[in-house]
């Protein structure tokens, strides 16, 4: 009795995590329409995923939550009260909001990662994740697509001279940052396809895919598409040697046509490799759509840096330097800064100062959300995770926060180093990819670990490469089928 009850809980949290990732982008489209209580229904998430690791946590996994877990909410009740009492302005609603976003990820990284594992006996990892992922991106492009023709979709950029729109998504560096990460598995479903109507048919999507993170404008959407088309080529060539020759035609081509089509696409203009006439036009300034020149669209809430105003009143008044002056500085004096921060500067050498005038107790444990803003308006993130983090929640809650990052690597290693026939493994390198343009992009373009919206594909990606990382069938692409 009590093993089929056990049973029975354990297919309804089965069916609940899988259609909770299906509807990842249902739910960022509801965003964009203003739908109440979608924010409200992923917070929720994070009780469904204490619960589920509650019941379904076992081994040394359920002996590290039952220390994390508790850290990890004892120290973000003490964040909560040194800046309750601090701060001033504090504004209540904003910070409590953002914290929850904050311990988000961590919770979602254990909960898919003792779901994959709890389920790995039904291959929940390869048979079924990679297509939800692959779904949610033809999702995603079918809303573009549908945005564009209807000329309805929101610009990418505030700013008239870089090109590109989201669709109907809220924010350009979230969809960006989704897209990058979920493409290699796109590649990988095609790349998996065995039957020929299959392949044909996951083609057209791909390609349709492929035109949506184009249409984005976005360099990090660009990364991950050249990223995950150059390794399915990889494996398409060593497909080669089985005699398969469908995947590397299909995906040779794939990349030529995408080549020749980037010039073209909003991608090519921002990038500077667009032959359009518009070349030759006079850019209008950036100040009329009143948004940074430096930044993509803004995530949920609608922050903006207003650095063109900014600049603007500086020239006014040069002889006025701000107390980040110095700070500012030095960090323009460091070598190629300016690629590394794209524009953030300022705001980097505001949060530096702000800390070195903070109390001694939010040095330790950071300075709550988005620093010691001025007022709620003035309120924004650095836009670079581990930065906001830092700031943020201190040393420490960077540290606990990203645990799960740390945890991660060390298991993939290790798997590595005991299951040495893991390299040979097609999914485990595909889920890698996208991992670490994940971690990558949550570094230096932010909109990940901070973001709900982004953090569950991050997490669904880390979770699926630990489990890749261990003993698979040695080059697992191989089939009988032709193709």
């Amino acid at each position: 009795m009590e093993r089929t009850t056990s049973l029975r809980f354990g297919n309804i949290a089965k069916i609940f995590l899988l259609t909770y990732l299906l509807v990842q982008p249902v739910l960022d489209l509801l965003i964009f329409f203003d739908t109440p209580l979608v924010s409200q229904f992923r917070a929720l998430f994070i009780g469904a995923g204490l619960l589920y690791l509650y019941f379904f946590s076992a081994g040394w996994i359920r002996k590290l939550l039952f220390i994390y877990i508790p850290v990890l909410f004892v120290y973000f009740a003490i964040n909560f009260g040194v800046n309750y009492f601090v701060k001033d302005p504090y504004v209540l609603s904003l910070e409590v909001t953002n914290i929850v976003k904050s311990i988000y990820f961590p919770i979602v990284v254990f909960t898919y990662l003792t779901f994959i594992y709890q389920q790995a006996e039904e291959g929940i990892h390869k048979k079924i994740i990679p297509y939800i992922l692959g779904i949610n991106m033809l999702f995603m492009g079918i809303i573009v697509f549908l945005a564009d023709i209807t000329n309805t979709g929101r610009r990418a950029y505030g700013f008239l001279a870089k090109e590109g729109h989201t669709g109907w998504f809220f924010s350009g560096n979230e969809i960006s940052a989704i897209t990058a990460m979920s493409f290699p598995f796109v590649v990988l479903v095609l790349l998996k396809a065995e039957k020929l109507w299959q392949k044909l048919a996951f083609l057209a999507g791909t390609l349709l895919i492929i035109w949506a993170m184009m249409t984005l404008g976005t360099k990090v959407a660009f990364v991950g598409l050249i990223a995950g088309l150059v390794l399915g080529i990889i494996y398409a060539i060593i497909m080669l040697f089985q005699r398969r020759y469908l995947n590397f035609v299909i995906l040779a081509a794939v990349f030529v046509v995408t080549a020749v089509a980037v010039p073209a696409m909003p991608i090519g203009n921002n990038l500077g490799l667009a032959v359009t006439e518009s070349m030759n036009e006079e850019p209008e300034p950036a100040e009329e759509e009143g948004e940074s020149a430096a930044a993509e669209d803004q995530p949920e809430g609608g922050e903006s840096e207003e650095s063109e105003e900014n600049e603007d009143k500086n020239t006014e008044k040069p002889k006025e330097e701000k107390p980040s002056q110095e700070i500012l500085n030095a960090i323009n004096s460091i070598p190629y800064h300016s690629t590394i921060l794209s524009g953030r500067e300022e705001h980097l050498a505001e949060a530096v100062h702000q800390l070195n005038e903070a109390p001694v107790s939010q040095k330790i444990v950071g300075m709550g959300v988005y620093q010691n803003y001025p007022s709620e308006e003035e309120a924004a993130p650095i836009e670079m995770d581990l930065f906001d983090w830092f700031f943020d929640y201190g040393f420490i809650g960077l540290l606990i926060l990203t645990f799960p990052i740390f945890l991660t690597a060390y298991l993939i290693i290790r798997n590595l180093i005991n299951y040495k026939t893991a390299a040979l493994n097609m999914h485990f390198f595909f889920g890698l990819i996208s991992m670490g343009l994940g971690i990558s992009a949550s570094i230096i373009a932010g909109h990940i670990l901070y973001y709900p919206a982004a953090a569950i594909y991050l997490a669904v990606a880390m979770a699926l490469t630990v489990k890749y990382s261990e003993q698979q069938n040695i080059l697992s692409f191989r089939s009988r089928s032709k193709y």
